[in-house]
C-alpha cells in the first residue's frame, strides 16, 4: 500500500509527457495510471484503481483482441505501433511485465507520434525519459517494503 502512494505521488512518472499506465495481466485492472494518461482519457486519480484498461484507454467493454500481454517479458520492451480510434491519435507502445506488489503486471509506456514532425522529437526525449524512469523505477519495484 506504501508503494501505491509513492507511485501515485511521484513526480517524475507524472511530469512525463509519455502516458505510462501498469495494469493487472489476469483482470485487466489498472494500479496505476499517470498525469498524461489521466488528462488525455479524462480518468480522475481516485478512479484509477477501479477501471479496466481496455475500457479507459480503448473505449472497450472486453479485453482487447490484439493485447500484447502474451509476448511480454521481464527482459526487454515489446514496442509496436498502434493508430487508437478510441483517443483519435497514434501511439508507439513499449511494454513489459515488471514485478509490483509482489506479482507480474504489465507497465506500458505510450508516445504520442500523432503528428509526423514530433516522432523525432518524442523519440529523444522519450529515450532519455525511459532511461530515467528505469533507474527510478527499479528500487521501488524491487523494495519489499517502503519506510
Amino acid at each position: 500500500m506504501e508503494q501505491d502512494m509513492i507511485l501515485y505521488g511521484t513526480p517524475l512518472l507524472d511530469e512525463l509527457e509519455e502516458i505510462i499506465y501498469v495494469s493487472d495481466i489476469r483482470d485487466y485492472s489498472l494500479l496505476y495510471l499517470n498525469r498524461a494518461g489521466r488528462s488525455l482519457t479524462g480518468l480522475k486519480q481516485e478512479d484509477v484503481r477501479n477501471s479496466k484498461c481496455h475500457r479507459v484507454l480503448q473505449g472497450r467493454d472486453t479485453p482487447c483482441p490484439f493485447c500484447t500481454n502474451a509476448k511480454l517479458s521481464k527482459d526487454g520492451f515489446y514496442v509496436w505501433e498502434y493508430e487508437n480510434p478510441h483517443l483519435n491519435k497514434n501511439f508507439i507502445v513499449k511494454d513489459k511485465l515488471v514485478e509490483w506488489e509482489k506479482k507480474l503486471v504489465r507497465m506500458e509506456v505510450v508516445m504520442d507520434v500523432s503528428r509526423p514532425e514530433r516522432t523525432d522529437e518524442v523519440i529523444q526525449r522519450s529515450l532519455y525519459g525511459q532511461n530515467m524512469l528505469s533507474s527510478c523505477m527499479r528500487p521501488l519495484i524491487e523494495a519489499e517494503s517502503v519506510v
